[in-house]
């Protein structure tokens, strides 16, 4: 029967694979519900499914194969490997808090597969930030900017060694968070004075961590240890600008920002892509490089149209045209009334959430 996200308990079976306008489902029929699947079906705000409505105890006593619960993960394999990535990244990431090296041979191994498959999942790429926890943000946001990074540089051109090579700056780029204070993050307000100049320079630390490692390139030290310079000068932590940042930076920069805005961190609140492409291309513009910036926004809006949203209003729709002259105001046609409404009409409004 088809049951309300919200109405669904731990325990419950799905009676049906769950779509979310992906190839693959993100969980299959005869999956026992957790806890956990009960969050992603929220992060994808999936509003109903169909279950089987048995007792747990009965479905589990079946000896019938075909009638048997399958509790196992059932994510799309890039999903799936993104999650192991992360779960094997936060411990790297522990290790560092307790005084070790960065065993970059361990990080390699984590990463370098993830990253290869990044370009075959384009869309996937960019439903990372669905995944991410506000207690695991960090952990997230380290395997993620590495793949989005990488993802820009294939765009970009570059050979598969050096998109490899900047992935792994992205991912590298906050290794330097072991060795500042996380207090903060267990707080709602934002970082105190003391708390934000150590953060500022989280970027030196990963460098001292990174440099004398002979595997990575001397772009990838450089990009971890600029990911927050910005081309007009404005970022940190020495304020350098345009040339002077090099082309790795330049993409870990974009990577890193998108990917930060679009989640839900301990003192900020996440935005739709659409808004943080906004964002970073009217109310930023000219911090960051303009031909990565470029390809972002070609990447994101290519896989956009047809998409499912939720605006501002509150208001379901789904995205019908962009513009290419304004693509962040693309028009979306209403799900209740069926009206086409052009977001650039409506400055008001703007898209909250991509719903697939």
């Amino acid at each position: 029967m088809k049951v309300k996200r919200l109405a669904l308990k731990p325990g419950d079976v799905l009676d049906e694979d769950v779509y979310v306008g992906t190839a693959q489902p993100i969980m299959r029929r005869k999956t026992k519900l957790s806890a956990e699947h009960l969050q992603v079906l929220e992060a994808f705000f999936v509003r109903e499914v169909m279950i089987n409505k048995r007792p747990v105890e009965e479905v589990e006593k079946r000896k019938n194969a075909s009638e048997k619960v399958e509790d196992v993960t059932t994510y799309s394999p890039f999903i799936d490997q993104y999650l192991s990535s992360v779960a094997q990244y936060k411990l790297c990431f522990q290790r560092w808090q307790s005084g070790q090296k960065v065993d970059i041979q361990r990080i390699r191994n984590v990463l370098i597969p993830l990253l290869e498959k990044a370009a075959e999942a384009e869309r996937e790429v960019f439903h990372l930030h669905l995944f991410n926890k506000r207690a695991d943000y960090l952990y997230h946001h380290a395997v993620s900017t590495g793949v989005l990074a990488a993802y820009l540089a294939k765009r970009l051109g570059y050979s598969k060694g050096d998109l490899l090579q900047v992935g792994l700056a992205g991912a590298l780029s906050d290794c330097g968070m072991a060795r500042v204070s996380l207090s903060f993050l267990k707080n709602k307000g934002k970082p105190s004075p003391g708390e934000r100049e150590q953060i500022r320079q989280h970027p030196v630390y990963s460098y001292h961590m990174i440099k004398a490692i002979p595997a990575l390139k001397e772009g990838v030290s450089l990009a971890v240890s600029q990911h927050h310079e910005r081309e007009n000068g404005s970022g940190y932590p020495l304020g350098i600008s345009g040339r002077q940042i090099h082309p790795f930076g330049k993409i870990v920069a974009v990577a890193d920002s998108y990917h930060a805005m679009t989640c839900e961190r301990a003192y900020r609140e996440k935005r739709s892509p659409f808004q943080v492409l906004e964002v970073m291309t009217k109310e930023e513009f000219g911090q960051y490089d303009l031909r990565v910036l470029q390809e972002l926004s070609k990447a994101l809006l290519t896989y956009s149209v047809g998409t499912k949203v939720r605006l501002t209003d509150q208001r379901f729709g789904e995205i019908a045209f962009i513009p290419p002259r304004n693509p962040t105001r693309p028009f979306v046609r209403l799900e209740d009334s069926g009206e086409l409404l052009s977001l650039a009409e409506h400055p008001d409004l703007s898209i909250e959430t991509l719903l697939t």
